[in-house]
């Protein structure tokens, strides 16, 4: 759930939430014959991925790869505050880091691993669900979605769309390779109209291995805030 959920709505104007501009993370382009198949091989994941980001999970299986979520990713079932803030809910930021580790008969290395987040929620106005748009609809209150607004979406080695997400070669995330990197990390911030006074978001991050496409790790985590009614 992006940082660009902080957008200000003016009168008369539609409720339908666009991106805002997000710094997208650094990587080299790629090019010639052997990268444009290794695009092609993982659009091919990424289609099957999506079959499993909004439903139950799979059964775990640790096929060639193994995955793991680092510190500081929140906590399992864990719930982050949100709180006023310029007369807007803004949540505490979360980093999501994680880990690909290619066992010993593994002969891809890192990159059929990805990550992909899912969302589902409510924004609210004296106890009215808000409308929210994600790329794949509506953010529901019962049914995840892709966590992905204007193409800015999180875990893929190709270009993130601007989201504040990455593949990086050292442990420190410090180098950036979409391509091979066996370590993720990504950064959010959610944040809500001024006119809604609530936030309820529940977050799913999933590690795949797209070849087959099976879970390798699982975490979920949610956000809460209401607004502090004035007594005066």
């Amino acid at each position: 759930m992006r940082v660009s959920h902080g957008r200000e709505v003016g009168a008369g104007s539609s409720r339908r939430r666009a991106p805002a501009p997000r710094v997208e993370p650094r990587h080299v382009p790629v090019g010639g014959p052997e990268q444009r198949l290794l695009a092609l091989q993982r659009l091919a994941g990424n289609a099957a991925v999506t079959g499993l980001l909004v439903g139950a999970a799979p059964p775990v299986v640790q096929r060639a790869l193994v995955g793991e979520f680092l510190d500081p990713t929140p906590p399992e079932d864990t719930r982050l505050d949100a709180t006023e803030s310029n007369g807007k809910l803004v949540s505490e930021p979360f980093i999501v880091r994680a880990r690909i580790a290619p066992t010993a008969d593994e002969t891809e290395g890192c990159t059929p691993g990805q990550y992909r987040q899912a969302v589902k929620g409510e924004f609210r106005q004296d106890g009215v669900p808000q409308e929210h748009l994600l790329d794949d609809g509506p953010l529901s209150r019962d049914a995840y979605l892709e966590d992905r607004i204007g193409g800015q979406r999180y875990g893929y080695r190709a270009t993130s769309g601007g989201a504040t997400s990455s593949w990086f070669s050292d442990e420190g995330c410090t180098a950036t390779d979409l391509k091979n990197g066996c370590h993720f990390q990504s950064w959010d911030q959610p944040t809500a109209y001024k006119d809604d006074d609530e936030m309820d978001l529940h977050f799913r991050g999933r590690l795949f291995d797209t070849r087959v496409p099976k879970v390798l790790k699982e975490r979920e985590w949610s956000v809460y805030g209401k607004k502090q009614t004035s007594t005066t």
